[in-house]
């Protein structure tokens, strides 16, 4: 087995999508830092209204004795097919083995 390297065969450097674009706000790692950034506040604001508008739930008050379902946000970068930065994503995503 020949290896590329060993052949002469390298595979192009490809300018990464963080060189041409202005800066890009890095994916958080609490929900403190997200609120902290306008471009991740303004995901969560978007997913929440989404929620909302889809009738997703609704909001009940607790019955005594019963455990509440929590959730968690995920923050991801959408990126175009080029590599460009698309839009910023949040995600509300439920624990359900709680």
């Amino acid at each position: 087995m020949v290896m590329r390297q060993a052949a002469g065969v390298l595979r192009p450097r490809v300018l990464s999508a963080a060189a041409t674009e202005p800066r890009i706000s890095p994916v958080p790692f609490s929900v403190r830092d997200a609120l902290v950034d306008p471009h991740w506040r303004h995901a969560m604001v978007e997913e929440y209204a989404a929620l909302l508008a889809n009738q997703t739930w609704d909001l009940v008050p607790r019955s005594p004795g019963c455990n509440v379902v929590i959730g968690k946000w995920i923050w991801t970068h959408k990126r175009r097919v080029d590599g460009t930065m698309d839009r910023y994503k949040a995600r509300w995503v439920l624990r359900g083995f709680t």
